[in-house]
């Protein structure tokens, strides 16, 4: 099971680390990294939580850290 959750935050990783690559990004690892911990703390708050909280964080979170001003 372990294998398989590794294998595909690898592949989410690489996959943002990619799309952000091509977007001009200035260090698209460490970008897509965040992203990808983000969405782990997501995951979790959402269990913890309640879901209904998740979409007004997600916007927040992603419009905060991709800000590009």
């Amino acid at each position: 099971m372990r294998q398989a959750i590794d294998a595909r935050r690898a592949w989410y990783h690489d996959s943002l680390e990619n799309l952000l690559a091509e977007d001009g990004d200035p260090a698209p690892s460490v970008t897509a990294s965040l992203l990808v911990a983000l969405s782990d703390g997501l995951l979790e708050s959402a269990y913890l939580d309640g879901a209904e909280s998740v979409p007004a964080l997600v916007r927040e979170a992603v419009a905060r850290l991709l800000d590009r001003r």
